[in-house]
Parts: structure tokens; C-alpha cells; sequence
């Protein structure tokens, strides 16, 4: 069944990918239209941390936004959902502006996801303090 919600995003933990040194990354997927807008994190993010090195990678299937756990194709091990919900705001067209979303759970903001080129931030709701 086909979920009628928008504006989704997930944090996926990919495990026993064959690139992945350290035997793991994260996925965040962001819904854009028909597919998801992705990155690749080597680390788990920190609320109000450190910003991340992030990579942007080919856009996944909406399907991924609605598994708990599931097999990767070819062999590329498997992933299990770690946090998700939806998200306001709005995706750039550009990929080189600033992307600030805040991501929902269960109705509430819970963190303002902020992306510029290479680093990601997961700011608390209450802080405002932009990565440049």
C-alpha cells in the first residue's frame, strides 16, 4: 500500500555495504517528488554537534521511506530504519543552496536539518545558527 503522506525523511543505517570500511553509513533520504534526495553519512549525527561531512548520492526509491528493515540489492547488505517522519520547509532546485528543513516526529519539530555542499547539521529547534 502507497502512503499518502508527503514530505517524508528517514535515517537509514546501512550495514555490510562492500565500500564501507568500517562496515557501515548512514543514508538520510529526504522525499522530493517521485524519489528521494540522498546522502551518505559516515558518521551518526549529534544534535547540536559538530557538522558532518556529507555525500550526495544517486536518488533512492520512495519505497525506502516506508521499510523498517530491508536486503540492498546486488549484494550490498541491508538497512534498518533508525528515525524518520516528515519535514517542512522546501528543497532548493539548486543543489549548491543551503538546505534548512525542520524534520517532524509525531506532529512536533525535532530538528532543523541543515545541508551546504559537503557538511550537514542537525541543530535542536530551539538554535538558529546557520553552518557558514
Amino acid at each position: 500500500m502507497k502512503s499518502c503522506l508527503k514530505n517524508r525523511w528517514v535515517l537509514l543505517e546501512h550495514i555490510a555495504h562492500p565500500e564501507d570500511q568500517k562496515g557501515f553509513h548512514f543514508d538520510l533520504l529526504i522525499e522530493d517528488k517521485d524519489n528521494c534526495r540522498t546522502w551518505r553519512l559516515h558518521d551518526f549525527p549529534v544534535l547540536d554537534g559538530p557538522a558532518l561531512s556529507v555525500f550526495s548520492i544517486a536518488p533512492h526509491k520512495l519505497y525506502w521511506l516506508e521499510r523498517r528493515v530491508g536486503l540492498v540489492s546486488g549484494g550490498r547488505g541491508w538497512v534498518y530504519r533508525l528515525i524518520g517522519g516528515q519535514f517542512k520547509g522546501t528543497l532548493p532546485g539548486d543543489p549548491t543552496e543551503l538546505i534548512k528543513l525542520d524534520l517532524i516526529q509525531n506532529g512536533q519539530p525535532i530538528v532543523i536539518l541543515e545541508i551546504f555542499n559537503t557538511l550537514c547539521k542537525f541543530r535542536s529547534v530551539q538554535s538558529q545558527n546557520l553552518i557558514r
